[in-house]
């Protein structure tokens, strides 16, 4: 049942060039809204996904071992499709939604309780706006991880794929992955501050790597989670930085990237 070519869809989804022209906003059944967990690829998404399961968070859904969540929807390709475009933008959106939210609400952990559940999907920073409209007390966490490294990084999925929404071009050299960390990051900022002021929090994977206990201490109070010392210092514990912190040094030093680029991963709260 795959309407698009190239593209593997799940069957769940494919339910949706059925149910004609979408014009009403559907809202959420759930009454306990999901934290989302994104960034650039690359980012440490994996480790901060696997402290909220330690929390005790649930991700429901088909979860990789990377954390990523395969059973969110693919809003790009059918917002693209005839049926996306048959409809208000918004209004089709929000029947997407609605079938992720089917899978949710099937899962026999509890996703039903405040704080219960979160997904993990890098990406997801392209999205806010839809997910804000439709759980009402959606909640975001943004993980941002030094550009210079970054620009180093062999994770170039999403680079690969949303590039050409911030014009960048060519092959993706260390110039043009870092052109994409600071594009991304800033719309992804943006956006959450728009659609999500006051629910959402940024999470420098650098600092949780050099002092994770703080760190994860203060995550847990944006989650309004009630963690012990002993949960703490264990989660904490857990926290391997790896041996890629610093890769991006060379290159500074060869002069890789311009004035302008340096100075906007300081304004992104690094130092380079």
């Amino acid at each position: 049942m795959n309407k698009f070519e190239n593209i593997s869809l799940l069957p769940h989804y494919a339910q949706i060039f059925g149910m004609g022209p979408l014009t009403d906003r559907l809202k959420a059944l759930t009454e306990a809204s999901p934290v989302a967990v994104g960034g650039v690829g690359g980012s440490g998404t994996r480790m901060i996904a696997e402290a909220l399961s330690a929390f005790g968070m649930h991700q429901p859904g088909f979860v990789t071992q990377a954390q990523d969540n395969l059973s969110f929807p693919p809003l790009g390709q059918i917002l693209r499709s005839p049926c996306g475009r048959a409809g208000p933008r918004d209004a089709v959106a929000s029947h997407v939604i609605r079938l992720f939210e089917d899978i949710v609400r099937a899962d026999p952990k509890d996703t039903r309780s405040p704080g219960s559940w979160f997904f993990k999907v890098p990406a997801v920073f392209f999205w806010l706006k839809e997910f804000a409209d439709y759980f009402p007390a959606f909640r975001y966490i943004h993980v941002l991880r030094n550009g210079i490294d970054m620009s180093c990084s062999r994770n170039r999925r999403q680079a690969e794929t949303w590039r050409y929404y911030f014009g960048i071009g060519g092959e993706l050299i260390p110039r043009r992955m870092l052109d994409y960390w600071i594009a991304a990051n800033r719309f992804a900022l943006e956006q959450a501050e728009e659609w999500l002021a006051g629910r959402y929090y940024v999470l420098r994977f650098d600092d949780v790597c050099l002092r994770p206990s703080i760190e994860l201490e203060r995550l847990a109070g944006f989650l309004e989670i009630q963690v012990n010392d002993e949960l703490l210092a264990q989660v904490a514990s857990a926290i391997r930085p790896p041996t890629s912190i610093g890769r991006g040094k060379a290159l500074l030093e060869q002069n890789a990237f311009s004035a302008e680029q340096l100075d906007a991963v300081r304004n992104l709260g690094f130092r380079c």
